[in-house]
């Protein structure tokens, strides 16, 4: 065969068959990303229509459940609804309708702002807001009433840009708040009155922004009349598409379309039968594009990366091995031979020694002679087992490489530790002839460990004692609050950190009233269950950056950095809320007892603590808890802020 004519055509061929088979490969991974985006998108817009679908459903529901409970809220009142018609001003003649009554009826609802009862004249004469309270509405506000055959029905009006009736009523400017005023008629006698609720509108917007936080989608409600009345990220286009529901309302109460003034918004609606009102999901497909771009870029990556992991393995076939397979066998053993340590040794297949290098010989302590023919026992120490070395030989014998840590002995009897790595090296046909050791001495390191780990261990030691001492020098044993000694180091800190910067401070002085009772009637065991108990409450309400202290016996203080004097009364009628809300519950007589515990504080405070001593602070809150005590107890009395020009 003429070699030499085989070896000038082989070349030639195998570049067209290459140059051939990488651009099939080519086609069909970009075809595949073709069909890859054409399916992305489709999903992306079955994906749209069925978010709109589910979205308006839940959010139709939501809104229908939160108006039925307006509507019952204002049955429930109108059902009650009391006036004393000798009384010139219209009060009310229940107590139950009371602000502070009101107030609690709609406690922790976050849809109702207020509840208000109106009269014919379009005063306010009752409402859980007293800021409503005597305010003339102007005409036109109040929707307009319905009844049905038996009974009048809640209304839903018009939105207004304030946050309640006081507001509007006062023709107040607008405000970034919106109020939705729903309404109910009720008689009293021959009186013509309603019922008024401001819903706040602001509940269904963060609702629909934790349900749909990207921008594909835009929310509203709208009324019959195609007014919008809330909505969350409605564009220009929203008054069209509420025209075109408008248009296809007669139709289909419930529907989703393609807009007609702009095809890149598909619309879902959804009316209620119990309210008037409409609940339109917009989508938009520019969004949705622009959402797309990403997979769009990841199918890119894929394509590019898979063409060229394709290209790659075509390349390395195209490859001769028998023209590299010298050259990567010597660079393989070349590359075990330069991670190599100082300390060498050879041993033959049978684990024989057949070469040691100058270092190994000086660190064994025995001469060449004695080392070459022997094996590696002869540095043994004792300090591994016989399974140690098995595993060992049969890594190597298996053609592996095995690392780990020796710690041998000398000739003389003297401990010394190496970190070895064996390597079998191979013939060509992957045969192991012979295995190398590689050694680095570590003793001086594993002897500088040692030191360092005892030392550590010791400061580790002292460290911890002293952390337990500090702990209990500044900390009162009985509640765990801080003593006087941390509050006056607490106080100099303080001070030393404001620095040059003008910065409020309040300071509360607490103390426990008649405690003296509960350790006479119930033993002291139960007034130090007190106490811990009241520390307990206390810390709840305060923040990370105050200090709570145990000044002695029964007498607390609180210092407050950064707190003016109106936060600091809030804080301190917190706690007094705090301990009195409910009995304390001790071991009298081996029975479970509620003690009633009420506390007195005198608070004071300045607006600049550089220019007013600690003393005197702690004098000023003295002097108002002595007031507090001497006014009756179960109360905050605060002294005038002393304030620094």
């Amino acid at each position: 065969m003429n070699w030499p004519a085989l070896n000038s055509l082989a070349p030639g061929r195998l570049r067209q068959a290459f140059g051939v088979m990488l651009a099939l490969a080519w086609l069909l991974i970009f075809g595949g990303y073709v069909a890859a985006l054409h399916l992305l998108k489709s999903n992306a817009e079955r994906n749209l229509q069925s978010r709109l679908a589910s979205d308006s459903l839940i959010l139709e529901d939501h809104l229908s459940r939160t108006l039925d409970t307006v509507s019952a809220r204002l049955e429930s009142v109108a059902a009650f609804t009391l006036i004393d018609p000798s009384s010139p001003e219209g009060a009310l003649s229940n107590e139950r309708f009371s602000p502070e009554a009101l107030k609690d009826l709609i406690f922790q609802d976050v849809v109702i702002r207020s509840l208000s009862l109106v009269a014919e004249s379009g005063q306010v004469i009752a409402s859980s807001n007293a800021d409503n309270l005597g305010v003339i509405l102007p005409a036109g506000i109040l929707p307009g009433a319905q009844r049905s055959d038996t009974h009048a029905r809640t209304v839903f009006g018009r939105v207004y840009p304030n946050r309640d009736l006081g507001q509007i009523g006062r023709l107040h400017a607008e405000s970034e708040h919106s109020v939705w005023i729903a309404s109910r008629e009720t008689r009293a006698g021959d009186q013509r009155l309603r019922w008024l609720a401001s819903i706040n509108l602001g509940v269904f917007e963060d609702f629909w922004t934790r349900m749909n936080p990207d921008n594909a989608v835009a929310l509203a409600i709208l009324n019959y009349h195609g007014r919008q009345i809330a909505g969350l990220r409605q564009g220009a286009a929203m008054p069209g598409i509420a025209q075109e529901i408008l248009q296809r309302l007669g139709d289909a109460p419930n529907g989703y379309f393609d807009s007609t003034g702009d095809p890149r918004y598909l619309v879902r609606y959804r009316s209620s039968e119990r309210h008037p009102m409409i609940m339109a999901t917009v989508g938009d497909r520019h969004s949705l594009s622009a959402a797309l771009a990403d997979q769009r870029i990841d199918a890119l990556g894929w394509a590019l990366g898979i063409g060229a992991l394709v290209s790659l393995g075509m390349g390395l076939l195209y490859r001769s091995y028998r023209r590299h397979e010298a050259s990567v066998v010597e660079i393989a053993n070349q590359a075990r031979a330069i991670s190599a340590h100082l300390l060498v040794s050879e041993t033959d297949q049978e684990g024989r020694i057949i070469r040691v290098n100058p270092a190994f010989v000086s660190a064994s302590g025995y001469s060449e002679a004695d080392l070459l023919g022997n094996d590696h026992r002869i540095l043994n120490s004792g300090l591994y087992p016989a399974s140690f070395y098995r595993r060992l030989w049969e890594t190597v014998s298996a053609g592996s490489v095995w690392q780990g840590t020796f710690r041998n002995r000398t000739r003389e009897g003297d401990h010394f530790w190496v970190k070895s790595t064996i390597v079998p090296f191979v013939d060509a046909w992957g045969r192991i002839v012979r295995h190398v050791a590689f050694h680095t001495d570590i003793t001086e390191s594993i002897r500088l460990a040692e030191r360092l780990q005892s030392e550590q261990r010791l400061t580790e030691e002292l460290s911890r004692n002293n952390r337990n001492l500090l702990s209990e020098a500044l900390s009162d044993p009985l509640t765990g609050t801080a003593n006087r000694r941390a509050f006056d180091a607490f106080i100099a800190r303080t001070i030393d950190d404001q620095g040059d910067t003008r910065r409020p401070i309040a300071l509360l002085l607490i103390d426990l009233d008649h405690f003296k009772k509960v350790n006479d009637q119930c033993g002291h065991t139960a007034g130090d269950e007190v106490l811990q108990e009241m520390v307990r409450r206390w810390t709840r309400e305060l923040s990370d950056g105050d200090l709570l202290a145990r000044m002695g016996g029964e007498e607390f203080c609180v210092l407050a950095p950064g707190l003016g004097p109106d936060d600091a009364v809030g804080l301190a009628e917190r706690l007094r809320e705090a301990s009195a809300v409910e009995p304390v519950r001790i071991r009298k007589s081996g029975e479970i007892v509620g003690v009633r515990v009420t506390i007195s504080i005198g608070l004071s405070s300045t607006d600049d603590l550089r220019a007013v001593s600690p003393g005197e602070l702690m004098r000023s809150a003295d002097n108002a808890l002595y007031q507090a005590k001497h006014g009756g107890r179960n109360r905050v009395q605060a002294s005038e802020p002393i304030m620094c020009l």
